[in-house]
């Protein structure tokens, strides 16, 4: 989620409900109408979603399209860093600033995946048939913080889990 503050500045809220200013002006939702590195080059970027910052405040990474991709805080060219016919949502990168995570529904139902932050083939890390959406990374750690509906009918059955970011989770 995002908004202006009082002097126009842009902040955005992770899904932490932690506050990181992101002092670029209103520059990097203005920014993010540049062109878009696909095949129609003059794509205007409008309506990003599930927008997060790189530990460094240096990059930024949301959802556009279906797919995810990366911007700098600073404007330019955005990157794709996902493509596929799926909808790709809600990533966040590592701690380290070297991986992303994010939710899809490319395997039916929505599981959490992780990519390296320069693009690739994403690696599937939950298999549940229910689904699993990705919360967080959980601290500084290779651990993210991932909920699902598990079988509990007498009571809300939304879960918490952490799983090892470089481990599939069956």
């Amino acid at each position: 989620m995002s908004s202006f503050c009082s002097t126009g500045d842009f902040m955005l809220y992770s899904r932490s409900q932690q506050i990181r200013p992101l002092v670029v002006l209103a520059s990097f939702t203005l920014a993010l109408v540049t062109q878009a590195t696909t095949l129609h080059a003059d794509v205007p970027v409008k309506l990003v979603s599930t927008p997060a910052l790189s530990s460094d405040g240096t990059t930024a990474v949301f959802s556009w399209r279906r797919d995810i991709w990366t911007a700098s805080t600073e404007g330019g060219t955005i990157r794709r860093i996902t493509h596929h016919p799926a909808m790709d949502v809600a990533p966040e990168f590592s701690p380290d600033g070297k991986e992303i995570a994010f939710s899809s529904d490319r395997s039916g139902s929505i599981q959490v995946y992780r990519v390296a932050a320069e693009g690739g083939s994403p690696t599937q890390l939950t298999f549940h048939s229910e689904g699993s959406v990705l919360e967080q990374w959980h601290g500084d750690s290779n651990e993210l913080l991932v909920s699902g509906a598990r079988d509990n009918f007498w009571r809300r059955s939304e879960r918490l889990f952490r799983i090892n970011s470089s481990e599939r989770c069956r």
